[in-house]
């Protein structure tokens, strides 16, 4: 499995960025595991919203946020 790290943003959203490609997709660029994210690190960008609230688009809603105060 290839290696990421979750940027968590002001606004609430996540991303997912990869940290090392595994073995298999720097072979094939492709990862029947590609769906499953072994993250080994976390970061926090609280001083910037993500890029899709920054442009007013959302792709997607993230219920990330709810429940925090």
């Amino acid at each position: 499995m290839c290696d990421y790290t979750e940027v968590e943003f002001r606004c609430g959203h996540r991303r997912f960025v990869v940290r090392e490609w595994c073995e298999k997709w720097k072979r094939t660029h492709r990862c029947r595991f590609a769906y499953y994210r072994d993250v080994v690190g976390i970061t926090f960008i609280l001083e910037r919203r993500c890029g899709d609230c920054n442009r007013g688009t959302k792709r997607f809603v993230s219920m990330s946020h709810v429940g925090k105060s």
